[in-house]
């Protein structure tokens, strides 16, 4: 058998408890929508009481893979056995998207800034839940983020247009500080 070696890039999910973190990397990964009560993040969960509470505690690891055509590859049936699951994605991908859905909550921080750290991602994506806006969390995640010089990229979720001007405000300021890490040019908002 021989090991072809495939075009690859991991992306760090930030922000703040209760954003939509977790629920949008299963929504993404698993290729299902949300049913509101928390369907898709319990896919992606690692732990029972994560499950029970509904918040992340721990670095969960999902993948994205795309076919040559850039269409997405999904098995033909889901798998809860990541083994498996991921075997299957991987092995009729070109490209392999890994998602680092990372702890919002205050409490796990310190697990957060070992995830930014030790799992080396080529982006972080910060998510802000536009109904909370800015958090003390989230300035948090982006500041960890722009100091290891991971290349910033962000989502709102549940849109709101004072959160944008915030960050667009904020990404000015660090752009002239960290022109590499957080060039406005190539920012996207989605």
């Amino acid at each position: 058998m021989q090991i072809q070696r495939k075009d690859h890039s991991k992306l760090a999910i930030i922000g703040n408890v209760d954003s939509g973190k977790s629920t949008l990397v299963g929504v993404l990964t698993k290729g299902i929508l949300d049913d509101g009560r928390g369907g898709a993040r319990e896919r992606v969960f690692n732990y029972k009481h994560e499950k029970e509470n509904g918040r992340t505690s721990s670095v969960a690891q999902e993948i994205m893979g795309f076919d040559e055509n850039l269409k997405q590859v999904l098995p033909e049936r889901f798998n809860q056995n990541k083994n498996k699951y991921w075997s299957q994605v991987v092995e009729k991908s070109e490209k392999i998207v890994t998602f680092l859905d990372l702890c919002g909550h205050e409490k796990y921080l310190k697990t957060t800034i070992f995830g930014l750290v030790a799992m080396i991602p080529d982006y972080s994506l910060i998510i802000v839940g536009a109904n909370m806006g800015v958090s003390k969390m989230t300035r948090e995640h982006l500041g960890v983020s722009l100091f290891l010089k991971n290349t910033i990229r962000h989502r709102l979720d549940k849109s709101g247009h004072s959160t944008l001007k915030y960050l667009q405000r904020n990404y000015r300021t660090y752009q002239i500080s960290d022109k590499e890490s957080c060039d406005q040019k190539n920012s996207n908002i989605i």
